[in-house]
C-alpha cells in the first residue's frame, strides 16, 4: 500500500512536468476484486499509470498493488493478509515496438518471512 500512495504522490507532482512537455497526459487505473476457487482466499488488485507522448513515443509510468488475504468463514471481509505484491515500472512504445522496465516486490505480513523483489527490462511488439 505504501508503494501505490508513493506512486500517486509522484503521478500528482509528474502530472504538471508531463503536460508541459507533452501534449494531453491522462491517468487510468483499475481495481479488481477476486476470489480463489478452491481455497477461502481472495485478492485486491488496484493499479494506476500516467500515460502521455513525448515526440513519436508513447510513454506510460505505472504502479499497482495486488493484495492476497484469507476469508472468514462467514462474510467478505479479510481476515489475514497473505502478502503484497507491489508493482513499479515506465513503458515507452514507438510504434509497434516498446521498452518495458519494472520493479516488482513481494512482502509478506508476517515479518520472520522474507521479501523479495526482482527488477525487468523487456523489449516487445505488439501484432
Amino acid at each position: 500500500m505504501k508503494t501505490l500512495l508513493i506512486t500517486l504522490i509522484v503521478l500528482f507532482f509528474f502530472v504538471p512536468l508531463v503536460s508541459t512537455l507533452a501534449a494531453e497526459p491522462s491517468i487510468h487505473g483499475n481495481i479488481e476484486v477476486g476470489r480463489d476457487t478452491e481455497y477461502p482466499e481472495a485478492y485486491v488488485d488496484i493499479n494506476v499509470s500516467l500515460n502521455f507522448d513525448i515526440l513519436v513515443f508513447k510513454t506510460s509510468i505505472y504502479g499497482g498493488t495486488l493484495t492476497w488475504f484469507t476469508l472468514p468463514d462467514e462474510g467478505l471481509i479479510m481476515k489475514n493478509v497473505l502478502y503484497d505484491l507491489y508493482t513499479f515500472g515506465i513503458k515507452v512504445q514507438y510504434q509497434q515496438f516498446y521498452v518495458d522496465i519494472s520493479h516488482y516486490c513481494k512482502h509478506p505480513e508476517k515479518m520472520s518471512s522474507a521479501s523479495e523483489s526482482v527488477s525487468t527490462v523487456a523489449i516487445g511488439v505488439y501484432f
